[in-house]
């Protein structure tokens, strides 16, 4: 348990005598912008992971109870001793794909709440993307409960602090920049998507980052103009005045090793989104906003950059520990890393002299091999935290691909990556977590516009000495066998093997001093950005594992954006089987087919971006197994599914049937033997569905089913279904000697909207059909018409449409839609207008039904048209 500070053991003491209140009960989401629910927690069967959640001041004395929902059994209850941490650990045993919801509640007194926490098991490892998903939610948790909280001395407000190294205190842990470490952590939350800005739902990582802001404000001093900040500065480029804004003022934090920490604390500052938003404490605060702070302390680094050669021959044009020391390359990279945020997400200004001052230092500090120096071209500790520290100031001045300084550094990393991290620091990239997290910056903020205003990310590390040798290769999601086929691991595969059980990271680094860091850097590192709330990427393969040759559906529209009002308006995917980059399909769903030898993965890429200004990108590599049978189907249980009561034609309040749609899992081995004379195809032959996902799968049979008496009592309630698809393979392989076909789970949340939801206001009330006979010997048509729905508060991006011979609708096909084969209707430019569709592939003497589906961008059905009286079209025609 993590040390208390005194003011914190004052408040248990006293809390419990005064009057009881109202108790509260907040589970830890993922992504706070959307309802929890739809982006889980991620784990896999045997792996613990930590239910988490935080309560308020008021339940101190009281407890709290954690149900896993698996049946097992509650954990609890336990004494409330610490309300923002109320985790425990837990072990779901189950399969890919089931979902579990856990339920944690807390009482004192007469006062009870609760809150629902979201658990979906996933492929073991090796499985990168979930991997990094856990080690991301296992981290900000340990980050959390070893915040110190306390009040700010000048404004009274809540602040918050890493000042200790936490649980690894006791193993030589220290900490001599105790605003960095802060800066560093809260940098963390907010590239995962967690803001002091009020979310959509409840995130108790909300408070834990405004309190480390106001702490990190409170921390500031400045110089004006009187006091040190000059009017004017000459260097080797021009005479330029440091002060952009004008203000007179040049802030730093008030500390030792300003300009090493000046860089982390703008990171921090910057990646809170929010220029605009005022200072509550320290000297800006009431007449200060974030983008202005963030500009004096630009005006700081160029005021403080080294000037002339000193005596040793040195050239300036960076930054040492204190202002205009002589430079090295270790903390130069913090100012141009907070720099490069600044003027690129902030707007903020840097004289031109300093950028072009600082190119001569990248020339002067690069020895002929590649590798920076640290005060001129020769390393201490090794190249592996000074030759990214250069590239890092390369992409702040615009210097990237294409230029040798670049590219020489870039092929010196490149040759030297394979090099395990066994072999130490002084060789190995991977084995300096410093190092890696300067190179990761390098490759992520990279530019060659000659400015360092335009960002081009690296996705693909390349030698220009040695590309057969050393070839590209991802240096993020790179995994060596057993885990892959690449040479070596990246970045990603690296920091998953070396995080602790508590969630933590410990090292590997040269100095204690660097310990306190890792747990952020690693998480910053994991997430792929460095001050941006990026897309998260998120593919899925169905079937995950086919013959050579064997069809696959592949589906990104499990990616999402936590950057709030923003969302993914691109989907790329680079389907050549090398997990490569060169995106030659577009759309959320895509069709193609798998090939390889047996026992190869065929890899695939999916690039999502979304409508920030510029865009963020993001991309997430899965693979493809080529098996030979039997396989296992693949569940997919359709959705998530969005219900309403709705109105037919005359306006009288009806339950459109809820329908579930399974019929898109897949069978690799469908319509295979193994040619035992007799055996029967492969194919699925049991649909089975559990409605509360316990793992009963008694809830419905069939690929689709009516769940309308089940759901249509349940308004207002979320809740995951899952269903189990089974296979006959153990009749179809009886060579194989399976005693039972295989089965897999596919798990989907379900929101039972109330009739006053948005959703169901803004849904189709009506669909209008007519047939348009074509005459003989000529196809008709059925032309379908509706009135869009789209709104500005609540904007769908397409429609999907779907058919049936039967007046319950079941069974029901898709005729226009993002599934992979048929194109969407688009939504009109004119809200409101009537939007059409013609459907030609209808039969003649035959009688249709239709229903109507708005869709979002990632192709989530926001609810459901009553559907259509019967439309039958005549003996003529086809």
């Amino acid at each position: 348990m993590k040390p208390r500070s005194a003011l914190l053991i004052f408040l248990a003491l006293v809390i419990p005598v005064v009057a009881l209140a109202q108790v509260t009960a907040t589970a830890v989401p993922v992504d706070p912008t959307q309802n929890p629910i739809l982006t889980p927690h991620v784990t896999w069967s045997g792996k613990p992971i930590t239910l988490k959640a935080v309560t308020n001041a008021a339940a101190i004395g009281g407890t709290f109870t954690w149900d896993p929902g698996d049946g097992t059994g509650l954990i609890g209850p336990t004494a409330v001793t610490d309300n923002y941490n109320l985790g425990v650990s837990h072990t779901y045993v189950g399969v890919t794909g089931q979902s579990f919801t856990a339920t944690v509640t807390v009482k004192n007194g007469a006062f009870t709440a609760s809150d629902k926490f979201y658990v979906k098991l996933q492929n073991p490892p090796p499985n990168l993307p979930s991997e990094v998903n856990y080690a991301i939610d296992e981290g900000l948790w340990y980050l959390h409960i070893y915040m110190e909280r306390g009040t700010d001395g000048g404004t009274g407000l809540p602040v918050g602090d890493w000042q200790q190294c936490a649980g690894n205190a006791t193993i030589g842990c220290y900490d001599p920049s105790a605003y960095g470490m802060t800066a560093a952590n809260v940098n963390a939350f907010e590239v995962a998507g967690h803001h002091e800005t009020a979310p959509a739902f409840p995130d108790p990582y909300q408070e834990t980052v405004a309190r480390a802001l106001k702490y990190l404000f409170s921390k500031l001093i400045t110089s004006n103009a009187a006091g040190g900040l000059p009017a004017s500065i000459t260097n080797p480029h021009g005479t330029f005045n440091p002060d952009s804004n004008g203000n007179g003022l040049a802030t730093a934090p008030n500390t030792g090793n300003q300009l090493y920490q000046t860089g982390m604390l703008m990171d921090a500052f910057v990646a809170s989104g929010t220029p605009a938003a005022s200072v509550m404490t320290g000297p800006y605060a009431g007449s200060g906003n974030y983008g202005t702070v963030v500009q004096d302390m630009v005006d700081f680094y160029a005021w403080c950059q080294a000037p002339a050669a000193d005596w040793l021959g040195n050239v300036g044009g960076a930054w040492r520990y204190s202002c205009q020391q002589a430079p090295d390359s270790s903390v130069a990279q913090w100012g141009a890393i907070g720099i490069i945020a600044a003027r690129r997400n902030f707007g903020a200004a840097v004289p031109q002299p300093v950028l072009d001052y600082n190119k001569d230092w990248l020339t002067f500090a690069q020895n002929a091999a590649g590798y920076y120096g640290y005060t001129n071209s020769s390393p201490i500790w090794g190249p592996f935290a000074d030759t990214p520290s250069g590239m890092v100031q390369g992409a702040m001045d615009g210097i990237g691909r294409g230029d040798p300084r670049w590219d020489l550094s870039e092929t010196y990393i490149r040759d030297n990556f394979d090099v395990p991290p066994s072999s130490g620091a002084s060789l190995s990239l991977k084995a300096y977590t410093y190092g890696m997290f300067s190179f990761t910056k390098s490759m992520l903020e990279h530019s060659n516009d000659g400015a360092g205003l335009v960002a081009s990310p690296i996705k693909l590390l390349q030698s220009l000495d040695n590309p057969i040798g050393h070839p590209p290769i991802d240096w993020y999601a790179a995994q060596a066998p057993p885990n892959g086929t690449d040479p070596t691991d990246g970045v990603a595969r690296t920091l998953i093997s070396e995080q602790l059980v508590d969630g933590s990271w410990f090292g590997p680094s040269y100095t204690g001093s660097q310990y306190p860091f890792t747990t952020a850097w690693a998480i910053i590192m994991l997430r792929s950005t460095v001050t941006q709330t990026v897309p998260v990427a998120c593919a899925t393969a169905n079937p995950p594992q086919v013959a050579n040759g064997g069809p696959v559906q592949l589906d990104g529209s499990c990616s999402f954006d936590p950057n709030p009002g923003k969302q993914i308006v691109l989907y790329q995917w680079d389907v050549s089987g090398t997990g490569g980059t060169n995106f030659t399909q577009t759309g959320v769903k895509i069709k193609i087919n798998a090939t390889g030898a047996v026992g190869s993965t065929f890899k695939v890429r999916l690039r999502v971006t979304d409508n920030a200004n510029p865009a963020l990108s993001a991309d997430t590599v899965i693979g493809i197994l080529i098996s030979a049978p039997p396989n296992p189907p693949q569940s997919n249980p359709g959705g998530p599914y969005n219900f309403c009561p709705n109105k037919d034609v005359t306006g009288k309040l009806i339950y459109a049937p809820f329908l579930l749609d399974g019929s898109h899992s897949t069978n690799p081995d469908d319509g295979k033997t193994d040619g035992t004379p007799g055996a029967p195809p492969s194919k699925i032959v049991s649909y089975l569905w559990d409605y509360s996902c316990a793992n009963t799968f008694g809830s419905a049979s069939g690929a689709q089913v009516d769940a309308t008496s089940a759901f249509a009592p349940l308004a207002g309630q979320t809740f995951n279904i899952c269903l189990k698809v089974t296979n006959n393979d153990n009749l179809a392989f009886p060579s194989a000697g399976l005693t039972q076909g295989l089965s897999s789970v596919g798990s989907t949340p379900v929101f039972v909207h109330a009739t006053t939801d948005f959703q169901c206001t803004h849904c189709i009330t009506g669909v209008q059909a007519k047939v348009k006979n074509g005459g003989p010997g000529v196809p008709s048509n059925v032309q379908l018409y509706w009135t869009d729905t789209n709104s500005a508060a609540f904007p769908i991006d397409h429609y999907n449409v779907y058919r049936s011979l039967n007046a319950n609708f079941i069974p029901f096909v898709q005729v226009a839609g993002f599934n992979g084969t048929y194109p969407p209707v688009k939504v009109p430019a004119v809200m409101g207008a009537v939007v059409y569709l013609t459907d030609g592939t209808v039969s003649k003497n035959t009688v249709y039904y239709y229903r109507v589906s708005p869709a979002t961008t990632n192709d989530t059905e926001t609810c459901s048209s009553p559907q259509t009286s019967q439309v039958k079209v005549p003996v003529g025609g086809r």
